[in-house]
């Protein structure tokens, strides 16, 4: 992505997200984010993000969402349960990717999940695999729509996100039995 391009988030009102859209602004970025009704949106707008209302359990609200945006790259931090309990995870990121398949001008999709999704699973122990599963198995279906894709697309898979301020480290890694850190 260049400089001053324009970026579409999906579950940017979290902590993460908003770091997100602070990051991408200080670049000069413009950012759209879609919201579901009855969420502060106070924070992004003095941000100077663009709203967009709608609900990612909807695919017809993620295709307008993009529509409206015209994003080149699209970033889903979607994730947890909305007021009915419904899970996002893997609902609403499927929606996000068939929308964005369906809008041939961008092509780019960023996918945050979990460490611990898809091949990572069996690595973790039992009380992880009991407490986080249904969350996991629901990204990793969404990651597994994603890698079927024709999209230009990465999956990040963080092992911890927390509310604290940014540490500068990180763990990247390429293979699942490989480890850097930096």
């Amino acid at each position: 992505m260049m400089h001053g391009g324009s970026l579409l988030i999906f579950g940017a009102s979290g902590p993460t997200g908003c770091w997100l859209v602070r990051h991408a602004r200080a670049r000069g970025y413009r950012v759209s984010a879609m919201l579901r009704a009855g969420r502060d949106a106070e924070e992004l707008q003095n941000l100077g993000v663009s709203v967009l209302r709608g609900d990612a359990l909807n695919e017809q609200d993620c295709r307008t969402a993009i529509e409206t945006a015209r994003p080149q790259a699209v970033v889903s931090l979607l994730g947890g349960r909305n007021a009915q309990g419904q899970r996002v995870d893997a609902a609403g990121n499927i929606h996000v990717i068939e929308a964005l398949l369906g809008w041939k001008q961008c092509r780019r999709l960023l996918l945050v999940t979990s460490y611990g999704c898809g091949d990572q699973f069996a690595a973790l122990g039992s009380t992880a695999q009991r407490v986080l599963g249904e969350a996991l198995r629901a990204k990793s279906l969404a990651e597994e729509c994603l890698i079927q894709s024709d999209l230009d697309w990465t999956i990040v898979r963080p092992g911890g996100l927390s509310n604290e301020p940014a540490c500068d480290r990180y763990c990247l890694n390429p293979e699942p039995e490989d480890e850097v850190i930096m």
